[in-house]
């Protein structure tokens, strides 16, 4: 019973950034009349090539919808051609996804359950364009002057949310419950 709630968060993770996904590509590429967009559920299985066409479309001060196709890990890192690249970097996620469900099952901390649960549905949902385009669909463009903050999509911010919830456990919540077992233990 006590993983429901991650796994709901795992799921909910996944369809929210592919959903998130085919609003902003569908809203860039209504520009584009020869391609012609799919629904949502097709999007979810949709395996046919995308256009590589890259759209821009100004919406705030310093916020852009974009569309980039990452066929690297993050930022771009280590980005590849397709073929080997893209399925050594396929397996790569599996492998520390499956890493961090096993910790999400071992985690006696409720909290950490759930901020795995967000890396885990990121990164599957990640890993799901990975396969089915041959790189992730970033859309998300943060800048300020010339810089551009590197394109991203909901999945990484579940990722960098859940992540950063892990090492602020590790570093400061963990220690503080140990202590407190530790005191209770003695006393």
């Amino acid at each position: 019973m006590r993983f429901i709630g991650p796994l709901l968060v795992i799921l909910l993770a996944f369809i929210a950034d592919h959903y998130s996904k085919w609003v902003a590509f569908g809203y860039l590429f209504q520009k584009d009349a020869s391609f012609d967009f799919p629904s949502f559920g097709e999007w979810i299985g949709y395996s046919a090539s995308v256009p590589e066409t890259f759209f821009l479309e100004p919406m705030f001060p310093h916020f852009n919808l974009v569309t980039v196709w990452n066929k690297g890990v993050s930022f771009g890192m280590m980005a590849s051609d397709g073929g080997l690249g893209t399925w050594l970097l396929a397996g790569l996620t599996l492998v520390i996804s499956v890493f961090f469900l096993v910790w999400m099952v071992k985690a006696d901390y409720t909290p950490l359950r759930y901020a795995l649960a967000l890396v885990i549905g990121g990164a599957l949902a990640n890993l799901w364009d990975r396969v089915r385009f041959g790189g992730v669909a970033d859309f998300l463009d943060f800048y300020y002057g010339q810089w551009h903050y590197p394109a991203f999509n909901l999945a990484d911010s579940f990722i960098c949310v859940g992540i950063g919830f892990v090492v602020i456990d590790n570093l400061f919540l963990e220690p503080r419950r140990n202590k407190s077992v530790e005191i209770e233990t003695r006393g």
